[in-house]
């Protein structure tokens, strides 16, 4: 299976000119020259517009590159196919998780994943909750770890736990003297008071809507940032309270000056769930990580019930 004319059009493409294309390809430039020649004498259309500069496809270039990248990807599907029909569980594995993700849930998942199948290769990551469906929708990851994930077509999704979502307050925030005996709170206390919020873009922002939607809130937002952790570094530095996971307060509770609330109204738990493409053949490696966080989060949710 020859790949070398989809390598060398893009190396093309990336250095702009043959002569870098030749040097980053270590091979002269007049072979450049002549195998790209080859390749249009072959496609019966000119490829590369010469002209331009840096250099780009033609109409017809761009047909032939989006072919072939597709045959790229079934190219790779092939092998993976084929090694998993091998024995053992070996390859490569990217997974894509949102920020907070990595250090506090997988940290937990990846030391005895790596110790049973030490042949794997992992790539990790971080991206926001919908980019992270885009990525995974693209095939440009195998997988990843989603919040409340969309329902969209081509997307299979498995359950690894549910999380309840719970609201950081420092401890010398006037609110917390407010909560009520049962160690809840309810959300229209922080009604015009600074809040601390995450993007549109972060699962989480969700719930904040519709618990201001639910009680006719409206917090003053102090400031507005793309992932949980850096919301809650905000909160600890007294910006205002933010809303977090039971996850994170497990690793804050005896670290930081802060107290956690339930919220009322009550606010359904987060389904954590870990999604891949439904159309792409997901590897034995693959599955196989799913099962680990799988197990991870129940000893979590365990030893959190003794604790």
């Amino acid at each position: 299976m020859n790949e070398k004319p989809y390598q060398y059009v893009q190396a093309l493409l990336s250095a702009g000119s043959f002569s870098k294309a030749a040097k980053r390809l270590n091979i002269s430039q007049p072979s450049l020259s002549q195998f790209i020649m080859r390749l249009e004498k072959d496609a019966g259309a000119v490829l590369i517009d010469r002209l331009a500069r840096p250099l780009k496809l033609t109409p017809a270039g761009m047909c032939w590159c989006e072919a072939e990248k597709n045959v790229s990807k079934i190219r790779e599907l092939c092998r993976i196919q084929i090694r998993d029909m091998g024995e053992g569980i070996v390859g490569k594995l990217s997974v894509g998780t949102p920020y907070y993700f990595e250090s506090y849930f997988l940290s937990n998942v990846l030391p005895s994943f790596l110790e049973s199948y030490p042949e794997v290769e992992i790539s990790i990551e971080e991206k926001d909750d919908q980019k992270l469906e885009e990525l995974v929708a693209a095939s440009r990851l195998d997988l990843a770890i989603v919040p409340a994930p969309r329902e969209d077509p081509g997307i299979a999704s498995e359950l690894l736990f549910c999380e309840p979502c719970l609201v950081a307050v420092r401890k010398d925030d006037p609110v917390c003297a407010e909560a009520n005996s049962d160690g809840s709170i309810d959300f229209e206390k922080f009604d015009r008071r600074p809040f601390v919020a995450v993007k549109p873009t972060v699962r989480l922002r969700g719930v904040y809507n519709s618990l201001c939607a639910r009680t006719k809130t409206q917090p003053r937002i102090a400031v507005e940032c793309g992932d949980l952790t850096t919301a809650l570094s905000h909160t600890i530095s007294g910006l205002g309270p933010s809303l977090v996971t039971e996850m994170m307060a497990r690793q804050f509770r005896d670290k930081a000056p802060l107290e956690f609330f339930i919220l009322r109204p009550i606010v359904d738990p987060i389904r954590i769930c870990a999604i891949y493409s439904d159309t792409r053949y997901l590897s034995k490696a693959g599955h196989s990580f799913i099962e680990a966080m799988k197990r991870a989060a129940d000893k979590m949710n365990a030893q959190e019930a003794k604790a």
